[in-house]
Formats: C-alpha cells, sequence, structure tokens
C-alpha cells in the first residue's frame, strides 16, 4: 500500500497540492471500493466510501426495490448471502429480530465492509430470490 501511495504521489505535478489530494482520494475510494453482486439476476456494481448499498445500486442504474430510502417501508429488504455490511443509518427499525438473525438487512441503512453477495429483487429480472422468502418470510414486496 505504501509503494503504491508512493508511486501515485510521484505522478503528481508538485505544485499541484489540492488537485493531489483529490485525486489521492479518489485513488483511495477505488481501492476502499467494495463489488457487490446481486442474486439471483448477476447484477454487479461497486459501493465507495460509507455509501448505503441503495445508493451505490441506483448510481451504478440498478433498479432495486425501495419506497421510502429512510428505512421506513421496508421495501428494500434483501438477505445477505455472504460478506460484511455495516449500519451507517440507524432506521433499520422495522426489521424483526428473527429476520436480521436470518442474514436480512435494508439496502438503505448498510454499507459493505468487504466484497457482498446480496440477495435481492431489481426489477425488470424473470426470476426473484423465492428460495430465502420461503425460508425466512418476504424479502421485498411482491414475491
Amino acid at each position: 500500500m505504501r509503494a503504491f501511495l508512493l508511486r501515485n504521489l510521484a505522478e503528481m505535478p508538485s505544485n499541484a497540492a489540492q488537485a493531489q489530494a483529490v485525486i489521492m482520494q479518489e485513488r483511495m475510494l477505488k481501492i476502499m471500493s467494495a463489488h457487490v453482486t446481486i442474486l439471483p439476476s448477476g447484477h454487479e456494481f461497486f459501493v465507495e466510501g460509507n455509501e448505503t448499498l441503495l445508493e451505490a445500486a441506483l448510481r451504478h442504474g440498478v433498479s432495486l426495490n425501495y419506497g421510502c430510502s429512510n428505512g421506513n417501508c421496508g421495501d428494500c429488504k434483501a438477505r445477505l448471502v455472504s460478506g460484511a455490511v455495516k449500519k451507517v443509518h440507524a432506521h433499520d427499525y422495522v426489521l424483526k429480530p428473527g429476520e436480521k438473525d436470518a442474514g436480512v438487512i435494508l439496502l438503505c441503512s448498510y454499507a459493505p465492509v468487504n466484497d457482498v453477495v446480496i440477495e435481492a429483487n431489481v426489477a425488470g429480472c424473470a426470476r426473484y430470490p423465492r428460495a430465502a422468502a420461503g425460508r425466512q418470510g418476504e424479502i421485498g414486496r411482491g414475491v
């Protein structure tokens, strides 16, 4: 990591301190971005910084189910299949304890810590994640 930073700093003109800081921040975010895969649709995108899964998906043109985007409706429920997430917004109170135990998260409240795989409804996909719904209750509406 140190070698990468030094090499990239050396590429910048020495009189462009502000530009250098902005470019370095952008490069660091790319290093720290997490890769997200959505099942069963196979959509993929990257999340940068503390961006929520929902914000990143929408930014990349992935049409995930959501309603209010502030944790009140629960439309953005998804199941974490693998990887780790952190809560960046405290409004996941619509989730029942059993849902949390089953790995259900609100896409508007969580950001990935590393690369993650989630099971979620994507508009326009022919298949929806019914396996998890049968085991743990509804994941999103219309399932």
